[in-house]
């Protein structure tokens, strides 16, 4: 199931021509500060769709929040990040042909940290960075019309390539950057329920340490294939503070004993507030 439904988001294409679009209009390369550390705070709005056959062959979606601090560092051609994001979703589903509704509630957490150099060369006189990130993501879900026995999770934790790039440029003689970032795990460690029976998972009958110890796999791309990409626009303002507004699109599937499949749009602000 989750195969089928696995696929490239049409979003992405539009967005990569928009892109190359603008690469033909007139701009201003502007110098990146040699240094710069911003704290950083966001707020996006979310659309989740989960397709969870441990639980059943529903696939569950709805809307969510999400809330993200951090810390971002740029020196010399290297960009540090470190930032935290918690989001919360009401999922739901109803097919006509099993006449099933049902909903899910979502809480998930994830701490990554990523530094970028910034590349010696230029294409199409953008600015590129490539790098690594790490993180540590939970995810949890309560199914109510299951009454305390639809209670599951998972934790990953993951290294994956980064990569961004960058075109500065001028309107209406404001200052604006034009930025995308992608990101593919590698390697990763997942723990998941095995989901023998629903009890593995019930309160206050199941043992998590036990779970975490027999439920934990590491994978490399082959058995956790994840695509995240952002598409941003940047407005620095005078006092030295950057706003982005962005577009984010993550989708993975958790190859384990019963695959999970993921997929999440969001759109947001990020506001970078310059400390020195």
């Amino acid at each position: 199931m989750y195969n089928k439904i696995f696929t490239l988001n049409p979003f992405l294409l539009l967005a990569l021509t928009l892109l190359f679009a603008t690469l033909n209009t007139n701009s201003q390369s502007l110098e990146p500060p040699t240094y710069a550390d911003y704290w950083q705070r966001g707020n996006a709005l979310k659309f989740q769709v989960i397709s969870d056959l441990g639980i059943s062959p529903l696939q569950y979606s709805g809307p969510g929040y999400a809330f993200q601090s951090g810390y971002l560092y740029e020196y010399d051609g290297y960009n540090v990040t470190i930032n935290s994001e918690i989001d919360v979703a009401a999922l739901f589903t109803f097919t006509d042909s099993l006449q099933l509704s049902s909903s899910a509630f979502l809480f998930s957490n994830r701490f990554a940290y990523t530094i970028k150099k910034q590349l010696p060369w230029s294409i199409f006189s953008t600015t590129n960075f490539a790098g690594i990130s790490s993180s540590i993501e939970t995810n949890l879900r309560n199914y109510p019309h299951l009454g305390n026995s639809a209670f599951s999770y998972h934790f990953i934790y993951s290294l994956a390539l980064s990569a961004s790039t960058e075109r500065s440029f001028n309107l209406k003689k404001r200052n604006y950057t034009l930025k995308m970032a992608f990101s593919m795990p590698f390697f990763a460690n997942l723990v998941r329920p095995n989901y023998i029976h629903l009890l593995n998972f019930t309160y206050p009958d199941f043992d998590p340490m036990n779970d975490f110890s027999e439920n934990k796999k590491t994978v490399t791309i082959n058995k956790f294939p994840r695509f995240e990409a952002t598409f941003s626009v940047l407005y620095k303002a005078k006092t030295g503070n950057v706003f982005e507004f962005f577009y984010k699109f993550d989708e993975y599937v958790l190859k384990t004993s019963q695959p999970v499949y993921h997929k999440t749009i969001a759109v947001g602000l990020l506001t970078n507030i310059r400390l020195k």
